[in-house]
């Protein structure tokens, strides 16, 4: 028998749970340093880099995980050229 385990399919889904969910911890800690800086916590920045930075974080939260799965989703079903 020349089965794989775990078979290539569940290694691909695995791997991308995994960077969806680094992607939503990545932007919470964005989040977090961006709220941080806002309130004085993290000093020497400038608010509106706080505000840019706590946007960008929630922004990064929420459509991250979708942007990777449209992109999954092209690759998967070949509508992109692989080089």
């Amino acid at each position: 028998m020349s089965e794989e385990y775990p078979p290539a399919n569940e290694r691909r889904a695995a791997q991308r749970v995994f960077l969806m969910s680094g992607v939503r911890i990545g932007s919470i800690i964005t989040l977090l340093i961006g709220l941080a800086m806002a309130r004085d916590v993290i000093e020497g920045f400038p608010p509106i880099f706080a505000y840019i930075l706590s946007i960008g974080g929630m922004l990064a939260f929420f459509f991250g995980p979708y942007a990777l799965v449209r992109h999954w989703k092209r690759r998967d079903h070949g509508w992109e050229n692989e080089e």
